[in-house]
């Protein structure tokens, strides 16, 4: 089992920390062969290391995930091809109406901490929705749409359809991973997870103006994703241009922070926000990272990982994230085997996935605040603007116990939908007013 050696620095490829002398910290490094090996003593080395990068970062770097370098830098020059083309071609294969679950989402419609995404993005399912499950949530699983009468179109869907059940099959591993080392139900949490509104999204982040003052520009604000695990194979860079050239995270001439996917640790002692690491895995792995359903599903064992993505100014991103969800009908609540009264009090009321789902689609913007006409429950977790770990109360298992009850109050307390959906009917009555 490998991790990367505490005396590298964070950047181990283009030799940039985010604070000069600062050592990596160690992010496993996990063989999925290892994780569901036949020698038993492998295999608990896997699921240590699993459990251990869940628990400490919230992410672990995935080797031998069947998608190669290759397959994703094709992937991406078909994609981008799409999104060069005209505004009008792109809008007939637009989601609004799915709110932006499937096909073409136009720049700046998705927020992260309140403020819009730089970026355009295509969206699509890994597989078809059943058709009780698509009547009950028609537009979290709605089919795939695919540009007509491009000559490229089967290949988007080709391609992008192959990336996206590679990805699946990641996270459907971890899942198995963690149900082993957390002492469950033999495929309790992929039970789960069968028959999911499983999306990829495949990104396109802008040329981005250059910010005032000393802060560095972000394409994506801090959040946390809402569902049970992301999947995120490398991202690249590349100049505007009619060719696109990838190349290295670009450097502000060495003053800022490569540009990027960044992480927020667990807080400790000498980090009571949680340290900001450089989501970068070594060549040939790949980064999956916890999401709030995993976090209540597990009792909060494991935390949604914050995460942001710095910015640089001349240049532009491609990336793709796999989001793996809890089926729509199934309640979230930590399971059985987990729900000590610690978790119980935290993560109480249960709410329906397909509530937690719509409420999260409406804080981002897809949605409109009008399909908040559901019973369930939210936490500020998805609504403030830096999303802060949320820890239950006297967790046995937390590394600082006093930094447990400062992240409990912290967190302060637990809103709910029909709160939600009170403000929602008081903002359409006063739209309509007007």
């Amino acid at each position: 089992m490998q991790s990367v050696p505490e005396d590298q620095d964070l950047d181990y490829e283009y030799g940039t920390d985010l604070r000069p002398g600062t050592p990596r910290r160690e992010v496993p490094i996990l063989d999925l062969n290892d994780l569901h090996s036949a020698d038993p003593e492998t295999q608990a080395a896997a699921l240590a290391e699993l459990d251990r990068g869940f628990r400490r970062f919230g992410v672990v770097y995935v080797k031998n995930s069947g998608l190669t370098s290759e397959d994703l830098e094709d992937f991406y020059r078909v994609f981008l091809a799409f999104t060069d083309l005209p505004r009008e071609v792109k809008e007939k294969v637009s989601g609004s109406d799915v709110w932006f679950q499937r096909g073409w989402m136009p720049p700046s419609t998705e927020r992260s901490g309140g403020t819009a995404k730089h970026m355009e993005a295509y969206f699509a399912a890994t597989s078809d929705a059943d058709p009780r499950t698509q009547a009950m949530f028609p537009q979290i699983q709605a089919p795939n749409r695919w540009p007509d009468g491009w000559p490229r179109s089967d290949e988007l869907r080709e391609k992008q359809l192959a990336i996206s059940r590679a990805l699946q099959r990641v996270a459907v591993m971890l899942l198995r991973g963690v149900a082993l080392r957390l002492g469950l139900p033999p495929f309790a949490l992929e039970t789960l997870a069968y028959g999911g509104p499983h999306v990829t999204q495949s990104t396109r982040h802008l040329p981005i103006p250059a910010p005032s003052g000393e802060e560095q520009a972000v394409w994506c604000e801090e959040h946390t994703d809402y569902n049970m695990l992301s999947i995120i194979p490398g991202a690249r860079f590349f100049q505007p241009g009619e060719i696109k050239e990838f190349c290295p995270p670009p450097l502000d001439g060495g003053i800022l922070p490569p540009a990027g996917l960044y992480h927020r640790g667990r807080p400790s002692q000498r980090h009571p926000e949680g340290e900001m690491l450089r989501g970068k895995p070594p060549e040939g792995c790949i980064s999956a990272q916890v999401g709030q359903s995993l976090e209540v599903l597990t009792g909060g064992r494991y935390l949604a990982t914050p995460f942001m993505i710095k910015a640089i100014t001349g240049y532009e991103r491609c990336s793709v994230q796999h989001f793996c969800h809890v089926r729509l009908t199934e309640t979230l609540f930590p399971l059985p085997e987990l729900a000590d009264d610690a978790a119980v009090r935290t993560y109480s009321p249960p709410v329906l996935a397909g509530t937690y789902s719509t409420m999260n689609l409406v804080d981002i913007g897809l949605a409109p605040s009008t399909a908040l006409g559901l019973e369930g429950r939210s936490d500020n977790r998805a609504h403030s603007t830096k999303n802060a770990h949320a820890v239950p109360e006297k967790w046995s298992e937390t590394p600082c116990p006093e930094i447990a009850e400062i992240e409990v109050q912290r967190r302060g307390t637990t809103g709910t939908v029909p709160q939600l959906r009170a403000t929602a009917k008081a903002s359409s009555a006063a739209a309509a007013a007007r």
